[in-house]
């Protein structure tokens, strides 16, 4: 048996549908919680895109800020 991220076995617990294209939208539905809705302890409590953002809008510089 191959081995699963534990996280998306823990949490991918249901009968996967019996199509490709069924498989393909429910793991694209997953992928789209996972990374921006779940939060994540390692991420301060954020879901990766709300961490990237926020690492983001830290370290680039805002209009208002520039000369």
């Amino acid at each position: 048996m191959e081995r699963i991220q534990r996280t998306f076995r823990d949490e991918f617990c249901r009968p996967l549908p019996t199509t490709i294209g069924e498989i393909q939208a429910e793991l694209e539905d997953y992928l789209a919680y996972y990374n921006g809705h779940r939060p994540h302890m390692a991420l301060e409590g954020l879901a990766p895109l709300e961490f990237l953002a926020k690492l983001q809008a830290e370290l680039v510089p805002q209009e208002s800020q520039m000369c």
